[in-house]
């Protein structure tokens, strides 16, 4: 999926809708008929019948992942649905609550409301780089006792001609490497962690002037701005939902995806070993009934080949459909 901002589900755009269900049904069919010739298939090419178990996994795992993409779509579908159901009656909701708050008394505390907000926003970032900070402090400290370890073993290992030791030159040219790497970044979010402790203490000072002038309109519009942050933190959670969503059914399209490929390439070895079989048979005499099953087995192979591998095309039902109906006809003309 090309886009995360699930939020403007108005411009989403949800993924082609496969169905996969056709495949599914195919893949059954095949499985059904296969059976029925894996003895001809066994008398006439025999390497061919060393593919069956391999295409039996795959059809299996084939179902499972169709089954799988089509139950994920239609928790999307539902996902979105819920989505614009909330947001129109979180609208409707707060309407009536704007109305009753008052429009002006809303316009006054609005900035009031915002800079709340956006402290909450930079506390947790403060947050952050205070853990950042405290982690790179650490690994700052390690690397400069690394550093003096390396340097003791060094000089220790110093050689009576003068010559150093390899092994502890480049020990302590790692340790070295570390402790600039971690000084800098500790100094980084030193330095960020200091900017916006200046950020939030001007913000606190902002914020506190603005409740002293415009307290009563504050505190009339309280519950209008406290049903926004509500309707926010609940449209968050569906828009996290469906995230999650997309990304599982992206990773099984890519594995329904892969799974085809893989029947692709026994189809191609399919195909060698019967142009491998017609050179031997045009060496000898056909038996009776013979041209029948080698013509079945050619079938076979050359619709197996056919089978196109994306799970977006709509040839793809009818190639399987295809093969299903040539095993049906050569399991009719063996018996």
């Amino acid at each position: 999926m090309s886009s995360n901002e699930i939020g403007h589900h108005n411009h989403h755009h949800h993924p082609r809708n496969v169905d996969y269900n056709d495949h599914h049904h195919h893949h059954e069919l095949i499985e059904e008929d296969s059976s029925s010739i894996n003895d001809e298939l066994d008398c006439q090419i025999p390497d061919i019948k060393e593919f069956d178990p391999k295409i039996r996994d795959l059809l299996d795992d084939l179902n499972r992942y169709s089954t799988k993409i089509n139950q994920l779509e239609q928790c999307f579908q539902e996902e979105n649905s819920r989505f614009h159901r909330v947001l129109n009656e979180s609208s409707i909701q707060l309407n009536k609550i704007f109305k009753k708050c008052g429009e002006r008394n809303i316009s006054t505390s609005r900035p009031y409301y915002e800079a709340l907000q956006k402290l909450n926003d930079l506390k947790i970032k403060c947050q952050t780089a205070a853990l950042k900070f405290e982690k790179f402090n650490e690994l700052y400290m390690n690397a400069k006792q690394a550093i003096s370890d390396a340097e003791l073993m060094f000089h220790k290992n110093i050689k009576d001609d003068g010559h150093f030791d390899q092994y502890w030159q480049e020990k302590l040219n790692i340790a070295n490497s570390k402790f600039m790497e971690a000084k800098l970044k500790r100094e980084e979010h030193e330095l960020e962690h200091l900017s916006l402790m200046a950020q939030i203490r001007l913000l606190e000072y902002n914020s506190t002037d603005l409740k002293t002038k415009h307290k009563n309109s504050i505190k009339r519009a309280k519950p209008y701005f406290d049903e926004a942050h509500n309707i926010d933190l609940k449209l968050k959670k569906i828009r996290d939902d469906t995230k999650l969503l997309e990304e599982e059914l992206a990773k099984c399209k890519s594995q329904y995806s892969t799974t085809l490929k893989n029947l692709e390439n026994i189809s191609e070895e399919i195909h060698e070993k019967r142009a491998q079989y017609i050179a031997k048979s045009l060496k000898r005499e056909p038996g009776v009934g013979a041209e029948i099953i080698d013509q079945n087995c050619l079938e076979i192979a050359e619709n197996l080949s056919k089978i196109e591998l994306n799970p977006d095309e709509k040839n793809t039902a009818t190639d399987f459909h295809s093969l299903s109906t040539t095993l049906s006809s050569s399991s009719s003309l063996s018996s």
